[in-house]
């Protein structure tokens, strides 16, 4: 083979590389776009709280449960009925009711000497052999989340569990009496779940 048909060979393995390469770069990108969408971002996103049918709730006109040896206050819809069973305050939507179930959307209550909040949720469950919150919910199937949440400038925290139905159970500890903590637990499904919680203040 010549010098010539030498230099001709390479060059064109070498632009047959380049080719190839690019077609490799191009179907990479068509990948990550695809994967990937770019997000706007919409300016002009109105800053009400909008429930899943896209109507604005207004919360002037709910009720406000209030206890005062706690200090704790929240507002829920009217029209709930309230009714106390177990120590708690059953909220229930009449709307969203089922009598055989019994079902309710939110219940309160109060706990008081707990000197470590992880243990006492984990009370119910050492029976079945689990050591700490944290073993219960990697290994529990119906138990989803333990975990530090702020609502509204509070420090609680969130344990998420249920089988049948999922409630978010939240502990606020009590700026009113030491060692005491406020249960709010919220159907995880409620359309209005977050909106109640954005009404909870503690004094």
């Amino acid at each position: 083979m010549s010098k010539k048909q030498l230099a001709i060979t390479i060059i064109s393995i070498i632009i047959l590389a380049l080719i190839g390469g690019g077609a490799v770069w191009y179907v990479k990108t068509q990948k990550q776009e695809i994967n990937n969408p770019p997000v706007t971002e919409n300016e002009n996103q109105p800053a009400e709280i909008i429930n899943q049918q896209s109507e604005i709730i207004n919360t002037e006109d709910w009720q406000t449960y209030r206890n005062e040896e706690y200090g704790f206050e929240m507002k829920y819809p009217e029209g709930w009925k309230i009714k106390e069973e177990n120590n708690k305050l059953s909220f229930i939507d009449p709307d969203n009711y089922e009598d055989f179930y019994k079902w309710t959307e939110m219940q309160i209550g109060f706990w008081d000497n707990v000197d470590n909040l992880e243990e006492k949720i984990l009370e119910p469950f050492k029976k079945y052999g689990y050591k700490t919150i944290y073993d219960l919910v990697e290994k529990e199937f119906d138990v989803y989340l333990y975990s530090n949440i702020n609502i509204n400038g509070i420090d609680a925290h969130i344990f998420s569990l249920g089988s049948e139905r999922r409630f978010d159970n939240y502990y606020l500890p009590s700026q009113k009496k030491n060692k005491s903590y406020i249960e709010a637990s919220i159907s995880y499904s409620h359309k209005l779940k977050n909106l109640i919680l954005s009404t909870i203040k503690l004094y």
